[in-house]
């Protein structure tokens, strides 16, 4: 651990103060870093360091393919490149492959391969290996939470050692976007070839800018720098060691005391006591992330429509955002922020609660109505949420009982559909497609609660047939405006995200789906006892 020790404890109380009287002033609306004391870039940068991650939960596996846990993703991306990859502004540019070419009719993709890159164990990328990702993760037998990505590709062909053609059986805009998905991270092709390349000690070898080194017992990851990556010059730091503090007072107290350098995606409500360390720095900004209910269209009570905007009106996502995130997210109503080219622009309003009131009565619920609302149990920002929620819908005679469950018995209860509303996050996206598609269509896979539309469907087949633009806006504003009318979902706030640093880690970029791939510019700046005082 890089980061000097300060024996400075650090209560859950003290944090919550701090978090809702600070709430006004460290808000971050639009993606951008945050005003930091080290988020500017560093001309000078010093090799060699290891420093601590701390992670609410170190992942089960480091598969891409059959995972969506972001946790899983960004540990992975320490060690996989995908062909594109993101930007800090959130677009897309070459990774290991530096051109992507569609043909005129948008139905084949060529895939050029970045020369000269090796993988861990020193043997070159080819394009075998890439075509041989790409199967492995469009298959629903191996993908199934990630396979929705690539639905429109019929064949993968390696022409030669440098080029992939892909033939689509339709036009795909957002395929760019699922090549820079963390999903795809490349494996060689015999890795790809069997049935389980991440069963035993070690995973497949990449090459990402950190090579793994050891996973010991009780969760803790070691890695260290890849000299031969492909990006001349990075990695800076010598490894990266990760491990697990499942609390999030435990989390950020490390990173008060110095035990840590670095917490990812630091505890929203934590935020504001964070920022007024003079040796943490922050990174970070609006997330690509959504947070909202998913709402059961299939049995129960909100089969009527009427009763879904009911509970939509009845939201206050002002107070919601300021006690639950204090501050740190944007009360809104639809799926893109306002300054993306896809937003719909809607006001954010509650309704006066004797409108409430009166609406249940006239709909037969004048006793009030009762409904169940299930939450992951491991994630304390949507648990914060949901009691919440809980509290304001009991002052219009909403009787909610609040289920708070593990990931397994939670997954059961959306099985069998034993739930009125569910609380969650969906994304991250670099594409609109990516939340869309999965969370809207008839078969999406995180549709759990139901919807089906045709008319969506097809708005959102045809939002991905087209480049124009505009178009393409106009089709995510349509999908939209359905989604606001029918409620099938109900968003309640675009959440900020941040990393957490000592401030002698300079020059880590925030990215915002989340993602940890700054750490390959990082570098740790010497400490004064090293330089001296002057």
């Amino acid at each position: 651990m890089e980061g000097a020790g300060r024996n400075v404890p650090i209560a859950r109380r003290a944090l919550l103060r701090g978090a809702v009287g600070a709430a006004a002033g460290v808000t971050v609306g639009a993606w951008r870093p945050r005003v930091g004391r080290t988020a500017q870039e560093d001309v000078s940068p010093v090799a060699g360091g290891t420093p601590t991650v701390a992670l609410a939960a170190v992942p089960a596996t480091l598969d891409g393919a059959r995972t969506d846990q972001t946790a899983a993703w960004w540990l992975a991306g320490q060690l996989y490149d995908t062909p594109l990859r993101e930007t800090p502004s959130g677009g897309v540019v070459a990774g290991l492959i530096v051109a992507a070419t569609a043909s005129a009719d948008g139905l084949t993709w060529t895939l050029r391969l970045r020369p000269g890159v090796l993988f861990h164990d020193g043997q070159p990328l080819r394009a075998q290996d890439v075509a041989a990702t790409i199967d492995r993760v469009r298959d629903p037998a191996v993908s199934g939470p990630n396979a929705w990505r690539f639905e429109h590709i019929r064949a993968v062909t390696a022409t030669d050692e440098r080029t992939v053609d892909l033939q689509l059986n339709r036009p795909d805009t957002a395929l760019s976007a699922s090549l820079a998905s963390p999903a795809l991270a490349v494996l060689p092709e015999a890795a790809s070839a069997r049935s389980d390349p991440f069963a035993g000690d070690r995973p497949p070898v990449g090459t990402g800018p950190f090579a793994f080194a050891s996973w010991r017992e009780g969760g803790e990851i070691a890695l260290i720098r890849n000299p031969a990556y492909w990006r001349p010059g990075l990695p800076y730091l010598a490894g990266l060691q990760f491990h697990s503090l499942p609390e999030d007072t435990a989390r950020s107290t490390a990173m008060v005391t110095g035990d840590v350098d670095m917490i990812q995606s630091a505890p929203l409500l934590d935020v504001p006591t964070l920022a007024e360390d003079t040796n943490v720095t922050l990174v970070g900004g609006l997330s690509r992330r959504v947070c909202g209910l998913t709402l059961n269209l299939v049995q129960g009570p909100l089969t009527d429509v009427r009763l879904r905007r009911l509970v939509a009106g009845a939201i206050d996502r002002e107070a919601l955002v300021a006690a639950a995130t204090a501050g740190e997210a944007t009360p809104h109503v639809t799926f893109f922020p306002d300054e993306h080219w896809a937003a719909l622009a809607e006001p954010v309003v509650a309704q006066a609660a004797d409108i409430v009131l009166a609406t249940l009565a006239e709909l037969g619920y004048p006793a009030g109505l009762r409904l169940t609302l299930v939450c992951p149990e491991q994630d304390p920002s949507l648990a914060n949420a949901a009691v919440l929620l809980q509290e304001q819908l009991a002052r219009v005679e909403i009787a909610v009982a609040l289920e708070l469950l593990e990931a397994r018995p939670l997954a059961e209860v959306i099985a069998a559909g034993a739930f009125d509303l569910l609380i969650d996050y969906r994304g991250p996206w670099l594409d609109p497609h990516e939340l869309v598609r999965p969370m809207v269509a008839s078969d999406g896979i995180a549709n759990v609660g139901g919807y089906a539309n045709p008319e969506v469907d097809r708005l959102i087949m045809l939002a991905i047939a087209t480049t124009d633009g505009a178009e393409r806006a106009e089709h995510y504003r349509a999908i939209q405006e359905r989604v606001l009318a029918e409620v099938p979902w109900l968003t309640l706030f675009l959440p900020n995200q941040y990393h957490a640093m000592v401030s002698r880690l300079r020059n880590v970029r925030a990215y915002p789906t989340g993602s940890m791939q700054g750490l390959a510019r990082g570098w740790f700046a010497p400490a004064v006892d090293d330089v001296g005082e002057t």
